[in-house]
């Protein structure tokens, strides 16, 4: 086993030119028209990034067994619509696998055998040839190649390069390569298992947030699939004005090149999250009234079906928000079936919802209602008990596109620029190459039609893993401020 040979930057930067107008896509404008709508949704911005704020430490746990406690009370007080939601019909268990790295992409023929292999396998299971029809849909239904379009997936890519626009635009999809790039998606992540095993070489990204330009930017800046590999750290959806066209490019990605696109699940690929925070609403604005439902409910079951948890070269755990109490190996991540519906508590919902939290030592109830805060001893005990060196993370809008915390052990990855147009912060990315040195890649807004790569150095070697002994709280450095903005 390699020993891990990474570190987080300085404040020091190595800027690139600037990127003119010519050589960018134009970032998408904001979605309010007047100056009043505009100071309206920024009040109510702040609101909700006040209203989140953590409250004081005098509350918090001091120890893992007490951690433990306060789940099940949170477990008993979950909401009754939480718990409907996880009575609804889920599809059967599907047989995990470990990702492969390297190879050719797999080709549109292989895909369509599976396609066909997994739907025969599911009817088996499920032995719902001939049941009632639900309230969404059968798997029939849901598989059906005649309401698929025969899709050639690298012209279909080429035309999200060759349409863009600024601002808001939309790609118009028909129905029939929706139900296609959908349906291949939800195999592709069939196949996968709730936990990644990848190796380095790869890239890691935090939230999209629908920022659909700002998203192409990145592709064009870093380098698209197959020639760089990614790893996405979930919430696709909801907040930007561009939902579908972000879940629809990264799922034709993952079709075409599985092996060098990962997709992790965030907390807003969950139906009663992004039911609420707009991509529902975006899903009936966008498609023909009588099947918008019906492609949404069909975003919902490939949500459920992706991945959660991702290990880099055995050193790297990465996941969308943080750790949980209830794990005490990686195996509980690993052992998880899919798919899982709404998930509101356990391993799996901490996972999606958990934060960092530098005013405790131990464990404490979030204030976003659901999963956990959790201090840098934690991260430390971790860090140990699993044998790896850095635990990377989304889920934190961070003014610097990044943060780092406890000694550099957690990093904090946001890949949304300019955020919702509200903010002023940068987006980032973090590299990782086979030596597992980790780089951080700044983007940061500076006029309208250009974009400023910032790209920080490699650092000093951090060899081992740390002591959960208790030390003086280090300071957090570059990227240090970060706000909840769920």
């Amino acid at each position: 086993m390699k020993e891990s040979q990474w570190a987080m930057p300085t404040r020091t930067t190595s800027s690139l030119p600037i990127l003119k107008e010519e050589h960018i896509v134009p970032r998408s404008s904001a979605r309010f028209k007047t100056r009043d709508e505009r100071q309206r949704a920024k009040r109510s911005m702040r609101e909700c990034v006040t209203m989140h704020s953590e409250p004081s430490d005098s509350h918090h746990q001091s120890s893992m067994a007490s951690a433990k406690e306060v789940s099940k009370c949170v477990d008993r007080t979950q909401t009754q619509e939480d718990r409907k939601t996880d009575k609804s019909t889920m599809m059967e268990k599907t047989a995990e696998g470990s990702s492969v790295v390297g190879g050719e992409p797999k080709k549109k023929s292989s895909l369509r055998e599976q396609l066909k292999n997994l739907k025969s396998k599911l009817l088996r299971k499920s032995g719902m040839e001939k049941t009632k029809k639900s309230k969404t849909e059968t798997f029939e239904e849901e598989f059906d190649e005649e309401k698929c379009a025969d899709i050639d997936y690298a012209a279909f890519l080429d035309r999200h390069y060759e349409e863009v626009k600024p601002g808001v635009h939309r790609m118009k999809y028909t129905i029939p390569e929706l139900n296609r790039v959908i349906t291949d998606a939800s195999l592709v992540f069939a196949q996968e298992g709730t936990l990644l095993e990848i190796q380095a070489p790869i890239t890691v990204c935090g939230d999209i947030h629908g920022q659909f330009n700002d998203l192409v930017n990145m592709f064009l800046l870093l380098g698209q699939p197959p020639k760089q590999r990614y790893l996405f750290l979930g919430d696709y959806v909801d907040r930007g004005a561009m939902s579908i066209e972000c879940i629809i490019l990264l799922m034709a990605y993952k079709v075409l090149y599985p092996d060098h696109i990962f997709l992790l699940r965030g907390n807003h690929e969950c139906a009663r999250v992004n039911k609420k925070y707009g991509f529902m609403d975006e899903c009936q604005a966008a498609l023909p009234s009588g099947q918008a439902s019906r492609i949404w409910a069909m975003f919902q079951r490939a949500f459920n079906l992706m991945p959660v948890c991702a290990l880099i070269s055995e050193k790297i755990l990465c996941m969308h928000g943080g750790l949980s109490p209830a794990m005490e190996t990686i195996d509980d991540v690993r052992k998880e079936p899919k798919p899982i519906r709404n998930p509101f508590k356990g391993v799996i919902n901490d996972m999606l919802w958990a934060d960092p939290d530098a005013n405790i030592d131990y464990w404490r109830t979030s204030s976003r209602g659901s999963g956990f805060s959790f201090g840098e001893e934690v991260i430390y005990e971790v860090c140990k008990k699993l044998n790896i060196d850095l635990i990377a993370r989304a889920h934190q809008l961070c003014v610097d596109g990044f943060w780092t915390f406890a000694d550099r052990h957690l990093v904090t990855i946001f890949s949304a620029p300019s955020y919702c147009n509200l903010f002023k912060n940068a987006g980032a990315a973090m590299h990782v190459n086979k030596d597992l040195k980790c780089q951080l890649m700044a983007f940061v807004p500076n006029t309208v039609g250009s974009l400023i790569l910032c790209l920080m150095p490699y650092l000093v070697i951090l060899g081992g893993v740390h002591s959960s002994s208790r030390r003086e709280k280090p300071s957090m450095g570059a990227g240090a401020r970060a706000r909840l903005h769920d």
